[in-house]
């Protein structure tokens, strides 16, 4: 993705200098690699899925979304140099692709906030809080770039006033900027981010043992009902269990697929849902309710509830009733 941004950028920065005809031929060139632009789209979309789905993989099927790519490339080579299209800043070529190239960043943005989104309100959402802010981050930087793409097509190429040029040059470039030295100071910040190597890919944990720790697990929180504790921890079950922490952590990240916090919630949220339910009945409050189920406030618990079913406590209750 940063690579492609570096080309597409690199063309655009090339072409501001107006080196003349004798240079007509690298930009040409450039002009083809530059159609790598209708690749962001998807590489934002499937990297926000790898982000939000631990076993996230491409599929063959998903390659339909390279088409746009190769048919933009295929048609620059056609216009250039089989219908001698000329290249330049006003150029119909030029702008036709920019158009094409906003219009499919803003359907890509759009579907992969929509796919966030359903993710992150989902009972069984596996993101963890500081992937969920590095998306968050990413989406807000596309969202900035075609910002200031969609202002450079407007007042350039459809109202011609090439006065501002030198301005919306200097505002693309230096947004682009911004957000690549965001990205880097991320990935200073939280290297665990980057790294696409399995986590457990070097634990010593055996099957059996895997099943039997799993079992336990299970017992504590669908028998004990552990989880209306709200001082539960990682690390407090773990002694609780006698089971290994790194091993606790790994069963509850692959076999439940997600991360402790959302599995513990989840038997909060599925017992408050059946107190609320009844909540009439029993005369319970829904701050009564949330300290039953192993909440310490009821913002916690209200943010939890929002998170799991994509409503406020008082919202579930009004609709049970």
């Amino acid at each position: 993705m940063l690579c492609v941004f570096a080309v597409y950028i690199g063309f655009d920065f090339t072409m501001s200098f107006g080196a003349g005809e004798s240079f007509i031929k690298y930009y040409r060139i450039l002009f083809v690699f530059s159609q790598l632009a209708f690749l962001l789209g998807p590489m934002l979309y499937f990297y926000a899925k790898s982000i939000i789905d631990l076993h996230f993989q491409l599929r063959k099927k998903d390659f339909v979304h390279v088409i746009p790519f190769l048919a933009a490339v295929m048609f620059s080579i056609v216009a250039m140099y089989f219908l001698h299209y000329r290249l330049g800043w006003q150029s119909p070529l030029r702008e036709m692709t920019s158009a094409a190239v906003i219009l499919q960043i803003t359907a890509y943005v759009v579907a992969s906030l929509v796919v966030v989104k359903s993710k992150v309100r989902s009972l069984f959402s596996p993101i963890d809080d500081i992937r969920l802010a590095w998306l968050r981050l990413l989406l807000l930087g596309y969202v900035a770039f075609w910002f200031f793409q969609l202002h450079f097509f407007v007042f350039i190429d459809l109202w011609k006033l090439y006065g501002l040029c030198p301005y919306s040059d200097t505002l693309y470039l230096t947004t682009i900027f911004i957000l690549f030295n965001c990205i880097a100071y991320v990935a200073m910040k939280n290297p665990e981010i980057f790294t696409f190597t399995k986590k457990y890919q070097k634990s010593d944990l055996k099957e059996s043992d895997k099943e039997e720790y799993k079992k336990k697990i299970l017992d504590a929180m669908e028998i004990e009902k552990a989880y209306r504790e709200p001082s539960l921890t990682l690390s407090s079950l773990s002694k609780r269990l006698s089971i290994p922490v790194t091993y606790l952590s790994q069963i509850v990240n692959e076999s439940f697929d997600k991360n402790f916090r959302d599995f513990v919630n989840r038997y909060r949220i599925e017992e408050s849902k059946q107190r609320l339910g009844s909540s009439a009945k029993n005369k319970q409050s829904i701050l009564e309710i949330a300290y039953a189920v192993g909440f310490n406030s009821k913002s916690s618990f209200n943010g939890a509830f929002k998170k799991h079913t994509g409503i406020t406590p008082r919202e579930y209750v009004k609709q049970s009733s």
